[in-house]
């Protein structure tokens, strides 16, 4: 049986770090639309949910084919909410007003290049084994190698049922799936990480 798997995108306004990120432009997209297209045309995923404080980023998620219902609530947009917070918050909303999932890939804007591809082999591993987590890792963060791999950004892909009763989007008990393409694992958070990523598309 197909499970029903919703694309969740947190994109919050305010960012310290590089400010506005996740409006910023790599080719003619932001970095909301890569994303969302990354998710399109998986027949496993029922609707790409955009959870967002920024009407800019909901009147383009919108345009792009996605659901985007509301602006996010202040109390869940400031520097200290976590994401757990924010993505229970729409996973609920999800339920109440459209119905039943079994699961939800949390993809972040930040990592723009992830692969359809392996999008689509987290599924067929969830649709043998749900239980637990399926969390992309690395040995490489933005061109820099590192002595063990780590969770990288690129996606988190959980049954709903485990993060309700765990509330935990790090969780020491996953399934790593390993992403060895330093294009895919790119994660952008900085001035120089926002670079990086143009000189990615501009080899492409």
């Amino acid at each position: 049986m197909r499970p029903k798997i919703l694309a969740l995108i947190l994109a919050r306004k305010n960012s310290k770090r590089l400010p506005g990120k996740n409006l910023k432009k790599i080719g003619n997209k932001t970095l909301v639309e890569w994303s969302i297209d990354a998710v399109k045309n998986i027949k496993e995923i029922v609707h790409i949910f955009v959870s967002t404080d920024d009407k800019k980023i909901l009147r383009i998620a919108k345009k792009r084919g996605a659901i985007s219902p509301w602006l996010r609530p202040k109390y869940l947009s400031k520097d200290n909410t976590t994401s757990e917070e924010a993505a229970m918050h729409a996973i609920k909303w999800y339920e109440k007003k459209k119905g039943y999932i079994d699961g939800f890939f949390l993809i972040q804007p930040t990592t723009p290049f992830r692969s359809k591809k392996n999008l689509k082999k987290a599924i067929n591993i969830f649709k043998k084994n749900n239980n637990k987590p399926i969390l992309s890792v690395s040995k490489v963060l933005n061109d820099k190698r590192l002595p063990k791999a780590i969770m990288n950004g690129s996606f988190y892909l959980s049954s709903v049922k485990y993060f309700k009763k765990y509330n935990n989007l790090s969780p020491k008990n996953f399934y790593p799936f390993i992403i060895n393409k330093k294009k895919e694992c790119l994660d952008i958070n900085t001035k120089e990480e926002l670079n990086l990523a143009l000189k990615y598309f501009k080899k492409k």
